[in-house]
């Protein structure tokens, strides 16, 4: 009975003395942490894109500077969404592809703020989606760098 005394003891010191770092929580509406010194403009035209209403948002999480959020939509607003990311200036988008997303939806962004050289949004598209047809579906031109981190030479700093 002492030896369980002392270990209960000991998690209640470790867990009060050693609070979480890490702050979660559920998302009822798109939204993103970005990086210090990111722009209001950049941001807010960011946030547009994730709150459209063509593409329907079905639930989301966050934690620290990670967010996941999940979508639902035709193969046609997927191509819109993924052009719109595009256009913006400073993210970097990578897609993949999974049989099914664990929570549901045709495709799920994740995004981090503190990826290398900048932040990322990561798409993984369901290949097992009805609404998602793959032959139909549009890669938007990567862009790996902005013309402003290139050199004369054309080559990144």
């Amino acid at each position: 009975m002492k030896t369980l005394f002392q270990i209960t003891v000991a998690i209640l010191y470790v867990s009060i003395s050693n609070p979480a770092q890490a702050l979660y929580m559920e998302l009822d509406r798109p939204g993103l942490a970005l990086p210090e010194g990111f722009s209001e403009e950049s941001r807010k035209e960011f946030q547009q894109i994730l709150e459209h209403s063509d593409y329907e948002f079905l639930g989301g999480s966050a934690i620290n500077w990670n967010t996941n959020l999940r979508y639902e939509g035709s193969t046609k607003k997927l191509n819109s969404f993924l052009h719109a990311l595009s256009n913006c200036d400073g993210g970097i988008i990578t897609i993949s592809f999974v049989e099914s997303i664990p929570q549901g939806g045709d495709w799920h962004v994740h995004h981090s703020a503190h990826e290398k050289g900048g932040f990322g949004f990561h798409i993984r598209v369901s290949t097992s989606s009805e609404n998602i047809h793959l032959t139909e579906l549009i890669i938007p031109e990567i862009r790996s760098i902005s013309n402003t981190e290139q050199n004369a030479d054309g080559m990144e700093d």
